[in-house]
C-alpha cells in the first residue's frame, strides 16, 4: 500500500529536511511525501528540488494548517494517509512497514507512542518517552495520541469527509473522535517510534483567544467537559487510565 505522508510547512527548511529524511530512511519504499507550502513557496521549492521523485511540493493558499493538510490529501492517491508535521520525525525505520501491516488487515486508526524531543535553538537537549495508556474512552478526556505518524486508510476520509477547518489546531483530536465514533477501531503500533518536537514555536502551547475559542467549539461539538491542555501538559501530568481496551497493540 502506498503511504501519502502529509507535511504542511512554512519557513522551517532545516526542520523540514529532517522530517523528509526520516521518511526517506524507511524500509517501506512505497510512499510519497506531500510538502504543502502555506507560505512564500520556499518549502515547496525545497521539496521539489529533493533528490527523490517521491517528494513533492504543492502550494496552499495561506488559509491555514487544516486546509493545507486537505490540499496534501487531495494531491495523493495512496491507500494510506499519514500525518507528519515539518518539525517532527519518524524515528523507527520500520514505522511505515508496521503501519501498512496493520492497515492491510482492514480499516483502523493507527497511532504510535514516541519521544517528546526537547529542543533549544534548534538543537536537541533531551528526550522523554511518551506512551500513556490510550483508549477510545480516555480520548474523550485527554488527547494522548501524537499527531506525528497518525495514519488511516484513505477510504476513511472518503467516507467521513474532510477535516474540520473551523477547529484549527484541534482538527486532529476532532478527527480522532469522529473516526472512533464511526466505529473504526483504534490500533496502537507498539514501541517508541516517532519524535514529537517541543520548542518555543509549538502552536499547541499558545493559548490565545482564537485558539481558546476553537477549543470551546471542539468541546461543544463532542459534548465534552474538559480543560484546555497541550501535549506537553498531558505528558507532564501523566494519566491514571487503566489498561487499554481490547486488542489494540499491533506488531
Amino acid at each position: 500500500m502506498r503511504v501519502d505522508v502529509i507535511t504542511p510547512s512554512v519557513d522551517r527548511p532545516d526542520a523540514l529536511a529532517r522530517a523528509i529524511t526520516s521518511v526517506a530512511s524507511q524500509t517501506h519504499e512505497d510512499w510519497r511525501v506531500w510538502v504543502v507550502d502555506d507560505g512564500d513557496g520556499r518549502a515547496a521549492a525545497l521539496a521539489n528540488a529533493w533528490p527523490d521523485a517521491r517528494v513533492a511540493g504543492v502550494m496552499n493558499d495561506g488559509s491555514g494548517q487544516v486546509d493545507a493538510r486537505m490540499t496534501g490529501m487531495r494531491a495523493g492517491t495512496g491507500g494510506v494517509i499519514m500525518l507528519l508535521d515539518d518539525d517532527d520525525v519518524l524515528i523507527d525505520p520500520e514505522h511505515l512497514t508496521r503501519v501498512v501491516h496493520v492497515l492491510q488487515a482492514g480499516e483502523a486508526l493507527c497511532h504510535r507512542p514516541g519521544w517528546m524531543v526537547f529542543e533549544q535553538d534548534g538543537r536537541e537537549v533531551r528526550r522523554e518517552a511518551f506512551d500513556p495508556p490510550t483508549t477510545s474512552e480516555s480520548l474523550r478526556r485527554d488527547n494522548t495520541v501524537l499527531t506525528c505518524g497518525l495514519a488511516w486508510r484513505r477510504e476513511t476520509t472518503d467516507r467521513l469527509g474532510p477535516l474540520d477547518r473551523s477547529l484549527g489546531g484541534y482538527y486532529d483530536w476532532d478527527w480522532i473522535l469522529r473516526v472512533l465514533d464511526a466505529g473504526v477501531p483504534l490500533r496502537k503500533v507498539g514501541g517508541l517510534g516517532v519524535g514529537y518536537t517541543i520548542h518555543e514555536h509549538n502552536a499547541s502551547a499558545k493559548r490565545d483567544a482564537a485558539r481558546t475559542a476553537m477549543f470551546e467549539a471542539f468541546k461543544a461539538k463532542h459534548g465534552l467537559e474538559i480543560i484546555q491542555k497541550d501535549h506537553l501538559t498531558v505528558h507532564q501530568e501523566g494519566t491514571e487510565e487503566g489498561p487499554s481496551e481490547g486488542p489494540q497493540e499491533a506488531s
